[in-house]
């Protein structure tokens, strides 16, 4: 297990819009902090995500303007590489041979030192997550990089997994796994919590209008924006 990873050349392999500043914004501050390079692919346009829009939108102007997001998104994060897919949003674990094959070509040309995905319960157990964490940890295996995967910490994991209502909210249009077990973290990297809150700001059709990590209980919003947790 390294002791660390930043500082080295990241390849983040994401769902949708939204993954990366949730699980890795402040991972890809401190990389980059420490001359690293971050790249990040994601998968779909999550054209599904529609649980928190003040107003109705077509599938079309959902996909335009979370695109719009996460290139917003990116640009802040210094993301050296951004590769879009357009999958369909909740369709991944139907299409992993073909996402295996658009990906591996694009890992193959980035030459990353370390893979960072999505482990087995995918994070809130979401069946995109979980597919496109399998697909980044055969990619990895293939190219003899090194994979390691986001992780809830204890703390969190435990309160989603008594489900309070805004986590039951948040999962209205998603499908999901039954019976997570969450894997346990053992790597964690301290984050500029400013980073991660304007991170998450850019995904507004996500937010409802509110602030970011607003609608979590504060205590478990404070955990959330002091560190993010791997397990390698």
């Amino acid at each position: 297990m390294p002791k660390t990873f930043l500082g080295k050349k990241l390849l983040f392999i994401t769902a949708h819009p939204d993954d990366e500043s949730y699980a890795a914004s402040g991972t890809i501050d401190a990389n980059n902090k420490a001359g690293g390079e971050s790249y990040l692919i994601c998968a779909t346009l999550g054209d599904r995500g529609k649980g928190h829009l003040l107003k109705p939108l077509t599938k079309s102007e959902l996909k335009k303007k979370r695109k719009k997001e996460l290139e917003s998104a990116a640009k802040f994060l210094k993301i050296k590489g951004l590769f879009i897919l357009t999958f369909p949003d909740g369709g991944v674990m139907e299409r992993k041979p073909a996402i295996y094959k658009k990906v591996i070509k694009i890992a193959e040309e980035i030459r990353p030192e370390y893979i960072i995905s999505f482990g087995k319960d995918g994070g809130s157990g979401h069946l995109d997550h979980i597919a496109i964490g399998d697909v980044s940890a055969k990619i990895a295996k293939k190219l003899r990089v090194p994979f390691i995967a986001f992780t809830m910490s204890p703390k969190r994991a435990n309160a989603f997994k008594k489900a309070p209502r805004v986590f039951i909210k948040r999962r209205r249009f998603g499908k999901y796994a039954k019976n997570i077990i969450h894997a346990k973290p053992n790597m964690k990297v301290k984050i500029d919590r400013k980073i991660k809150i304007k991170a998450v700001g850019f995904h507004k059709t996500q937010l409802g209008g509110k602030k970011p990590f607003s609608h979590f209980p504060k205590q478990l919003a404070n955990e959330w924006l002091s560190h993010e947790y791997y397990r390698a």
